[in-house]
């Protein structure tokens, strides 16, 4: 067993995928391959299976994906230790959002005080991101509904009010407000049910005991903007998420009163990471803004 074997697969372990983890390590995909193939041989086990161009850990990959994960986590600690100075971080950190529009803001930042981070980013719904944290396949998570979980510490980074999307011909978009009792019957377009917007707005409708109809579903925020300007039914979204598109209006519902909390989490192991604990500060910093703001 060597370091570079470890290295190849807990990339592969990370990333899903022996091309990715070449990308990230620089090697080709044939010779990250030979590495995690080399690990197996030696001690005669089996640490992925294999589905096409889709790995997944077995059993014993997991717990050894485990031991990696704190041994290069130790490493980039120390690297970070002696390569940066008193105000700069150096190394890489991986965070996982549910939408680019609530992680953008806060990775600028970062990046304009902490230039010499690498920052990769994926995106994917809240329950995705928690795995991925969870997994270890992510330093930091921006997700909203974060459970509370000893395992897993989370700062309250931004709320954001519901607002229903229509087109601007329609009656409503000259409303400043809406009620949810307004809405009952009307034709929405969906995202997937593991939308946290779609959650959040279906709980409040089960509380009132009112029900919409689904009209269409669908799996991405740029795809219900398209459906709702082309008038196959209202949508929904968060403050931040409205851009500039003139065929749309957003309207509050229930008077911006339906709040959408996205949190920053990292494993509680790795809170006192510099780099990590960086991110928070960042957010804590982003979050008292906001809270000013709004009083």
């Amino acid at each position: 067993m060597n370091f570079t074997q470890l290295r190849a697969f807990d990339a592969v372990a990370r990333t899903s995928g022996f091309s990715r983890a070449g990308n990230e390590l620089g090697l080709s995909q044939p010779a990250v391959t030979i590495q995690v193939r080399g690990l197996e041989q030696a001690f005669g086990v089996q640490l992925f299976r294999r589905h096409g161009r889709h790995v997944e850990l077995t059993e014993l990959g997991q717990q050894l994906f485990e031991h990696t994960r704190r041994l290069f986590g130790i490493e980039s600690e120390a690297y970070e230790l002696l390569r940066s100075g008193k105000h700069l971080l150096s190394g890489e950190v991986n965070l996982a959002a549910d939408g680019p529009y609530a992680v953008m803001g806060l990775v600028s930042r970062f990046r304009r005080e902490h230039p010499e981070v690498r920052v990769s980013l994926r995106l994917g719904n809240p329950g995705d991101c928690l795995a991925q944290l969870v997994d270890q396949r992510a330093d930091l998570a921006l997700a909203s509904e974060v459970p509370q979980d000893r395992h897993i510490h989370a700062l309250p980074y931004l709320r954001q009010p519901l607002m229903l999307l229509l087109p601007t011909a329609h009656p409503w978009a000259r409303r400043s407000d809406l009620g949810l009792a307004d809405l009952e019957g009307s034709g929405m377009v969906m995202r997937e049910p593991a939308s946290n917007t779609r959650a959040l707005f279906e709980r409040h409708l089960a509380g009132r005991q009112l029900k919409v109809r689904t009209a269409l579903e669908l799996d991405t925020r740029e795809a219900v903007r398209e459906a709702v300007a082309m008038g196959l039914g209202f949508g929904l979204t968060l403050e931040n998420e409205i851009g500039t598109d003139g065929r749309l209006r957003a309207v509050p519902i229930e008077g911006g009163s339906i709040v959408c909390t996205d949190y920053l989490a990292c494993l509680a192991g790795q809170s006192d990471r510099r780099v990590v604990a960086a991110f928070f500060a960042l957010a804590a910093d982003g979050a008292a803004e906001e809270t000013a703001a709004r009083d």
